[in-house]
């Protein structure tokens, strides 16, 4: 397999995974370039797609068969982060090491692990009964804004509302909003609470001006970026009140 990509393609979305995965599987195969992969205490989902057609070139053997290239990510996050902006990234696998070229001067390797997925992760089916779309810079405003207050937070969306409520011991915060509020099934309210330390590692807005959280009562959140030339997405897990 030989690929090469755009900087800013890889760097910026593959810097981001690297906050929430330790290590992942990389799938090659006529498709293109996909991660879709669980972190270390199965909290979050986080799923990475780049179609052959965004890369500049691509060079992958017609197979129904996927290539699977497990790579330590912060190993290949400091060598990624070497590009230069006007570089391109050429990834290239032989004799089980990773070949990684930026520009045409500056070669690296990284070994292929061995990661022992001896199950394929998918992405679940999930129905979600509401969408809210907002700029990525104004939900990290957010996340700081409660954290100021409490490690977690609440997204409550009702009709043209969305409440993001964020409650410690003695302090409270609250963001309130009316733009970008769709409801998808016929419900008046939908409650449900976040961990911010994880929304913090996926929401930059150095990867889209614009995310889109989709979520239900209780029930997991998805955020996804919106960039026509790759996907990047996460599915978190709810935090569950014990009393």
């Amino acid at each position: 397999m030989k690929l090469k990509i755009e900087t800013g393609l890889l760097v910026e979305s593959i810097t981001l995974l690297s906050k929430l995965l330790h290590e992942a599987q990389v799938n090659i195969s006529k498709d293109g370039l996909e991660i879709i992969e669980m972190d270390a205490a199965n909290v979050a989902l986080a799923v990475f797609q780049l179609p052959g057609t965004s890369c500049i070139e691509w060079q992958q053997p017609i197979t129904e068969e996927k290539e699977k290239i497990g790579l330590n990510m912060a190993n290949f996050v400091t060598i990624l982060r070497r590009a230069k902006s006007a570089e391109w990234i050429s990834l290239e696998t032989k004799d089980n090491v990773v070949h990684i070229s930026l520009g045409p001067n500056r070669k690296f390797t990284l070994p292929i692990l061995d990661l022992d997925r001896t199950k394929e992760t998918k992405v679940p089916p999930l129905t979600f009964s509401a969408r809210v779309t907002r700029k990525t810079a104004d939900i990290q405003d957010a996340l700081e804004d409660i954290k100021i207050v409490s490690e977690s937070f609440a997204l409550i969306a009702k009709k043209d509302h969305l409440d993001i409520i964020g409650e410690g011991d003695s302090q409270s915060a609250r963001i309130e909003s009316t733009e970008g509020i769709e409801m998808l099934r016929d419900v008046e309210k939908v409650r449900a609470k976040y961990s911010v330390e994880y929304l913090e590692k996926m929401i930059k807005p150095s990867i889209s001006e614009d995310v889109v959280l989709e979520f239900a009562q209780d029930y997991p959140i998805k955020i996804s970026f919106q960039n026509p030339k790759y996907k990047l997405m996460y599915i978190v897990a709810p935090r569950v009140d014990n009393d």
